[in-house]
């Protein structure tokens, strides 16, 4: 085991050292991370995780947890005896997590921003990880790059996004399944689903500029795509063929039907939505 453990600190140990090597800089670099969680089984019960932060396609940094150990649980009915107060002079506990599984993310991400200076040189300038954690905002309220005036920016991952958006599509579904509505119906929903999710990846990663609303109505459409999916799919259709006249219309039907006072925002900040 402590084979393996030496050969994975040197592989993250060469791969910083490419990163830092790729502009010539040996000092400290603001490097991109990307942060992500991994566990033994599905769901938040699981005894065992991984989190691992990678920059330039390679591994720099992992940290491990584990929430079990066996010498504990052979000893646990023994506790309070002299025996199990030997055992523990010597023991070695194999447990390094006392939380939910589910904060195994959260702390590990924290613990690898704590030591990205004294390990690796690089200070984690952009954090790229999932919509869905609360390890970003760890890692803000730990403030590790105070000394240097730096706070990381948060990224979003397509990727979650698209199966985020896939999920409220299904739940869509089946919350109208049987209302006779349009996107009622096994077909219509494969459909949606995959045509959906495809759209929304590829507008965002077709965009190479600054998300902003006023630049890129392409990737707004997107809300406005499943609002429509309450009259009628024909309406986003012609949305995309005729552009941006049909997009007010359907913003003051969809105003009408929900809130008047949207449509008045709209008229008022109408060029920072378009």
């Amino acid at each position: 085991m402590l084979v393996y453990k030496i050969a994975a600190e040197e592989s993250m140990q060469k791969a910083a050292f490419e990163t830092k090597s790729i502009n010539n800089s040996l000092e400290m670099k603001e490097v991109k991370i990307s942060i992500d969680g991994s566990w033994q089984k599905r769901g938040h019960n699981s005894l065992n995780g991984v989190v691992t932060a990678v920059c330039s396609d390679k591994c720099i940094d992992a940290e491990i947890f584990t929430k079990h150990c066996n010498g504990c649980k052979m000893w646990r009915s023994k506790k309070g005896t002299p025996e199990y107060q030997c055992w523990l002079v010597d023991h070695q506990c194999e447990s390094n997590h006392k939380g939910s599984s589910g904060s195994m993310e959260s702390v590990g991400a924290v613990a690898m921003f704590k030591r990205s200076l004294q390990k690796n040189k690089l200070i984690y300038k952009e954090y790229l990880g999932d919509g869905d954690t609360s390890s970003f905002n760890d890692v803000i309220e730990a403030d590790l790059y105070k000394e240097y005036g730096i706070m990381p920016v948060k990224l979003e991952c397509v990727g979650h996004v698209q199966k985020r958006l896939g999920t409220r599509l299904r739940n869509l579904v089946k919350a109208q399944k049987g209302t006779k509505k349009l996107i009622s119906g096994r077909a219509q929903r494969d459909r949606i689903d995959v045509n959906r999710k495809a759209k929304n990846g590829n507008d965002i990663r077709n965009y190479n500029k600054e998300l902003t609303i006023a630049k890129e109505p392409k990737i707004y459409n997107i809300l406005l795509y499943l609002l429509c999916l309450e009259y009628s799919i024909l309406l986003y259709l012609l949305c995309l063929r005729y552009n941006i006249l049909l997009y007010s219309i359907l913003l003051y039907l969809l105003c009408l039907r929900y809130n008047i006072l949207l449509y008045l925002l709209c008229l008022e900040y109408s060029i920072l939505l378009f």
